[in-house]
Formats: C-alpha cells, structure tokens, sequence
C-alpha cells in the first residue's frame, strides 16, 4: 500500500500543511482554437472568439501544497487541511487549482482523498444517470468522459436531468497529461459574467418558461452509446422508481427504449452567495451537442432522438439564434486550463462552468471526477 494511504500515525499533524496561494496560471503553449474547430458542437456559428482566453490572475485561483516535514502524510490528511482553503476561496473566486499533491494517476488515492472530504460535506450520492459516457475506477470516482477524444465538451454545469439533486462541488485530478499541442486543455467559464452578459429577453425568458430537459436511452441490448439499464437502474420497475423520487416523467417506447422528460429553471441562487447566476446545460444538453459535431453522431438516423434535448418548459423549440447566443456568451468568457500530472481543480458548479477540449487520437489523456453535494 502506498505510504500516502496509510492511516498509521505518520506524526505529520493538519498543522504541519498549508496551501500557498500561486502565481497566475501560464496559459496553455499552443492558443486553444474555438471558432471553426472539428467536433465542436456550434463552432460554425457566428460570434465564437478565435481561440480560448488564457486562464485570469484569480480563474483558476492556484495554490501549492506544502509541509514543513520530510514525512509523507497519508492523502486523507491532506484533504482536511485543504478544507479551509476551498471554504474562504472557492465560492469567490469559481475555480481553484491544487499543485502538489501526492495523487499523481492513483485513482484509489484520489478515492481515499474525496472520502475524507466526504466527510467533512456529508456527501450523499455520486453521479447518477449521465447522458455521456463514463466509468467507475474507485469508489466514487469516475473517469472524466469516455467519448471520442476528438470531441469538446462544452462548458457546462454538473445537471444531471435524472438526478435528485444538483452538485456544488466538482474535484477533477489529472492522471496522464496529453502530448504538446495535441488539445485535450481543461475549460472553464465564469458564471457570472455569462449571467451579466446575457441578453436580457433570453434570460427572462428562461426564467418565465423553465427549460425542458429530454433524455432518451435505448435498451442495452441494441445500444451502441448508452442505455438506461447501466445509467438508472437494472429493471423497468427499479427505474420508473428512481426517476419518480427525482421528478422526472417518462414514456416507455415499444422497443423498451425509454424518452426521461423534466423541467428545470434556467437561474439558481448560489448557495453560499445568494446570487442568482445562469445554472442550466440548455446549450450543452441541447441536441446539437450531438448533431453534426460528435464523431460517434455524424450519420445518425433522424428517426431515432440524440440522447439528449432541451426545449423552452411549454415544449417549444428554442430557436437557433438562442443556441447561437448563449454559445456566444458562454465561449467568450471561458479560460482554457493545461493538464499538469497530479493537478487538482476543483469547481464550484454554480459559479462556473467546466468542459473538456477535444484532443488527437493518438495522445494520451486521463482525468478522473469526483463530486460533493455540500
């Protein structure tokens, strides 16, 4: 066992590690391209910027793990001291950035790291019915995405349509770096400047109508991206049980393939802030993040629904110009992140946005996720 996982009393005490706050983020060696890039759902639409923003002096706000001692504390001990950390700057400042950690591409560690934390939020649940696809490494993390790497995920909240509740915490560690210049960046999207740049009749009327949320899962037996049975639950009946306690209606089709419909608002109150921010995934869970820009997608039959949907909440199509819009605002004020090996950045999901950068086929890139409810 790794000594860092280790509970023996190494004799390194919270007290003998603190978080240094770092310099401004270096922005990734090559521009990250937005306008026009392959796989990007949107990027032929007007009013994308060129290239991403290099991260700001405080987005992501950086710190280096530190200890005043040649042992080597055990990872959990580490997650108590950062608590303080993340408690006075995370909520101001959207994203922060941890170097140093002893986690490297150990997912386990990453594990016993999110159990400590667990334990000091009270974290409930982990994340349950997801669109996109992923897989369980350790308990309760998650491989960031196992779509094609060319694919970009666009800045989105964490909001799962079928889950019960909403994450305020986002962990993401880097456990393989990609090759230089093959893409593969972490992004991330100020919350409220998209809010405060948001075109008011857009905003107020999301605000008014809600947002309709649509998920469609074929059957495991004939799936070649996802299935309801490995994202909700094993049995028909399991599953029209959990997605009643989460809120959501449904309709069975003849191929036991199931359509998950559900209304959400556009704008949530920050729960430590009390601001009202932009909180939705009306672009990304829109079907255009899928059409025409996901590789697995391109020849898709039009007779079968993308996985996902949204819709104004009275069931109306949301018009392309919205789509472009929100695009717009979103892209325009989000930083691109490098992946370092071992780096921590933790997002809180109301008052930014995160994504993926697609990358070439042939580099490697591993991230692993976890989340927090609290």
């Amino acid at each position: 066992m790794p000594a860092f996982l280790k509970r023996e009393d190494s004799g390194v005490t919270v007290e003998d590690l603190s978080f240094k706050q770092g310099p401004c983020l270096l922005p990734p060696d090559v521009p990250v391209q937005v306008d026009g890039r392959p796989f990007l759902p949107g990027s032929s639409k007007p009013g994308l910027p060129k290239y991403c923003s290099p991260p700001k002096p405080l987005f992501p706000c950086v710190f280096e793990a530190q200890k005043v001692t040649e042992a080597e504390p055990e990872v959990q001990l580490w997650a108590k001291a950062l608590k303080p950390t993340l408690d006075e700057h995370l909520a101001k400042y959207g994203a922060v950035l941890i170097k140093g950690l002893p986690m490297n591409s150990d997912p386990v560690a990453f594990s016993a790291f999110m159990k400590e934390m667990k334990a000091e939020y009270e974290c409930e649940k982990f994340m349950e019915g997801r669109s996109m696809t992923s897989s369980a490494v350790a308990e309760d993390v998650r491989t960031g995405s196992d779509d094609d790497p060319r694919y970009t995920i666009e800045p989105h909240n964490e909001y799962n349509v079928a889950a019960k509740e909403r994450p305020k915490k986002l962990f993401l560690v880097c456990g393989e770096e990609p090759k230089h210049g093959c893409g593969g960046e972490w992004i991330i999207s100020d919350s409220r400047a998209i809010t405060e740049q948001m075109e008011p009749t857009v905003l107020n009327k999301f605000k008014t109508l809600e947002a309709r949320y649509e998920v469609y899962y074929p059957p495991k037996a004939t799936a070649t991206y996802n299935n309801w049975e490995e994202n909700i639950a094993e049995t028909k009946e399991e599953a029209e049980a959990y997605l009643t306690r989460a809120g959501c209606d449904w309709t069975w089709n003849e191929d036991d393939s199931i359509l998950i419909h559900r209304n959400l608002p556009a704008v949530a109150e920050h729960p430590q802030t009390g601001e009202v921010l932009w909180f939705n995934q009306i672009h990304a869970h829109h079907a255009t993040f899928y059409k025409d820009a996901h590789p697995e997608f391109m020849d898709h039959d039009e007779s079968v629904p993308y996985p996902v949907h949204t819709k104004y909440g009275n069931g109306e199509e949301i018009e392309e110009e919205t789509l472009n819009h929100i695009r717009e605002v979103v892209w325009a004020n989000t930083v691109a992140v490098p992946l370092r090996l071992g780096d921590l950045l933790i997002v809180d999901n109301y008052a930014a946005l995160h994504g993926r950068m697609g990358f070439s086929l042939d580099s490697p890139r591993q991230t692993f996720v976890s989340i927090l409810y609290e």
